[in-house]
């Protein structure tokens, strides 16, 4: 059972479907970008340009139903606001990001507290691109 009136609010997001593990994929790239954030709210990491330690999107030709997620969980989940602290205005990247992402998202998983970075392990995660 739904609320068709509601329907069309979500209608936008609705996409074919997107496998647990990708959805899952998008969480975890937010989450990384999430205490990446954080950690240099807490360091200075003005040293390392903004586009490097900043969620940039996907790209909307080739990772389409990633891309799409990622607006669903920001833009109505209302998720991740503090991505818009970084200037996050539009999630299409408009090139290829996935490579880039699961590159970084390796390092990440390998500090040893990933949920309280330090600033050597922002460097090393996103000179992993």
């Amino acid at each position: 059972m739904g609320y068709e009136w509601n329907y069309r609010d979500i209608s936008q997001y609705i996409q074919p479907s997107m496998e647990y593990g990708d959805c899952e994929e998008v969480i975890t790239i937010l989450d990384m970008f999430r205490y990446i954030y954080y950690a240099c709210s807490k360091y200075d990491c003005s040293d390392i340009p903004l586009e490097f330690r900043r969620f940039q999107g996907f790209d909307g030709n080739e990772e389409t139903s990633y891309l799409n997620y990622a607006r669903f969980i920001v833009e109505q989940e209302h998720w991740y606001e503090e991505l818009g602290q970084n200037g996050i205005t539009d999630l299409n990247s408009h090139t290829p990001m996935l490579p880039k992402y699961r590159k970084m998202l390796e390092q990440w998983k390998s500090c040893e507290d990933p949920h309280q970075l330090t600033k050597k392990d922002v460097i090393r995660i996103v000179n992993a691109q």
